[in-house]
């Protein structure tokens, strides 16, 4: 079975690490593997907003204060939140390079998909690369889920 549809990871994850597998692909069943067809993710930019945040909360309340500017901490902290929020909440960018990820049957952990989206979640483990596959079918998700979470039952 071949499921055609975009891989679509966010910039960060939150409890698990997305794959850097990006744009348009495919997945590709069959009873051994599934294959994640699709581009090379760009790299990723976690430590450098981790960094940007840091400066953020050392370098602003300095720069105010050498101004003469008396900001209180609830403002200052609510302008960095929103500024993380807003990085975060990019997309991954894509690149041309192709990327195939044949991953045993074994190592996928769990297959679900997202509250309140049409995209289907991954989860890869015990294997280099590992993390989740954010993808997004052309068919119905939730045919495609189900499709999917059959070769994870014990035969």
């Amino acid at each position: 079975m071949e499921y055609p549809g975009t891989f679509d990871p966010p910039m960060m994850g939150g409890h698990h690490v997305p794959l850097a597998i990006a744009g348009q692909g495919r997945l590709i069943v069959s009873e051994t593997v599934l294959r994640a067809e699709g581009f090379r993710g760009s790299s990723d930019r976690s430590l450098l907003i981790a960094v940007g945040v840091v400066l953020a909360l050392i370098g602003l309340p300095v720069l105010l204060t050498s101004l003469g500017l008396r900001v209180r901490g609830e403002y200052l902290g609510a302008v960095i939140a929103g500024g993380v929020l807003a990085v975060t909440r990019q997309k991954r960018a894509v690149s041309t390079l192709p990327l195939v990820l044949d991953i045993p049957w074994s190592h996928v952990k769990s297959v679900a998909q997202m509250p309140n989206s049409n995209m289907i979640g991954v989860l890869v483990a015990g294997q280099k690369p590992q993390g989740m596959i954010h993808f997004v079918p052309q068919a119905e998700p939730s045919m495609v889920c189900s499709e999917l979470q059959k070769f994870l039952e014990p035969k």
